[in-house]
């Protein structure tokens, strides 16, 4: 989803920037919980055509607020692992890695915390 977020906030900002028109965009936008009352009603103004020139600089203002709020969440979705060598669980270094990714490669994340290569030796757990 945190990917979602950051292409709705590039597509806000296309918008406002007259590169082009994201409708979609705007529509899922007036949905997220960062976006207040006040923003909806300038997203409505530029769904309905109705917007003016200032309307551009507020749109712009709701990408970041959408950007943010995407950054919160991709916070939300890590976990802390730890990551040693050699049985030395107490030299244990920490790392965080993707909650929700299916294919993320915690082993390799824990030997770059490392700053080794995968090896035989390295044993990597959840926090």
């Amino acid at each position: 989803m945190t990917q979602d977020l950051y292409a709705i906030a590039k597509q806000l900002d296309e918008t406002a920037q007259g590169i082009s028109y994201h409708g979609n965009a705007l529509d899922v936008a007036r949905g997220l919980p960062c976006v207040t009352a006040n923003d909806v009603q300038c997203l409505n103004k530029w769904l309905h055509g109705t917007n003016t020139a200032s309307d551009g600089f507020r749109l712009q203002e709701i990408a970041g607020y959408v950007r943010e709020y995407a950054i919160t969440q991709a916070a939300q979705q890590n976990e802390t692992w730890l990551a040693w060598v050699d049985g030395n669980e107490a030299e244990a270094l920490e790392f965080t890695a993707p909650a929700d990714a299916i294919t993320f490669d915690v082993a390799q994340a824990g030997a770059d915390a490392l700053g080794i290569d995968i090896c035989e030796t390295l044993n990597v757990k959840r926090k």
